[in-house]
């Protein structure tokens, strides 16, 4: 096999273990005066655990969707209570942030913007149709 066919075989199989790699950072906050427990923050092609959020506490998880998504939910619990929000959201695997807040009245806000390399803590944009 000549120098050239090997070099192309390695750049696709890099490519695809790159691809499979992405992954979108979110970040779920507890803006509530309860704890959340069994926290999911879910798309189509993905379903990721968030540990549990005291009041006024954040976590970052990695969600690996698939392709585009199109809308994304939270379900949690609080006091024995099932809850679930979904809200439409586009974002792909690669070069998105996302972020989820639960408000004191337990509504969720979903914010989901290009991920900005370098500017820790930048929020990203809001999402058409996000609350």
């Amino acid at each position: 096999m000549s120098a050239l066919r090997r070099l192309s075989i390695l750049a696709v199989l890099a490519a695809a273990c790159v691809s499979c790699s992405t992954q979108t950072r979110c970040t779920v906050s507890n803006d509530s005066s309860e704890t959340l427990t069994h926290v999911v923050v879910s798309g189509s092609s993905f379903s990721t655990p968030v540990p549990d959020l005291p009041p006024g506490s954040s976590r970052t998880v990695s969600l690996a969707p698939r392709g585009e998504e199109g809308a994304i939910s939270v379900a949690f619990r609080i006091q024995g209570r099932e809850v679930r929000h979904t809200k439409p959201a586009y974002f792909e695997a690669t070069g998105y942030e996302v972020r989820v807040t639960v408000g004191s009245e337990l509504g969720v806000t979903t914010e989901v913007g290009l991920s900005r390399p370098g500017l820790p803590g930048a929020a990203p944009s809001r999402s058409p149709g996000a609350r």
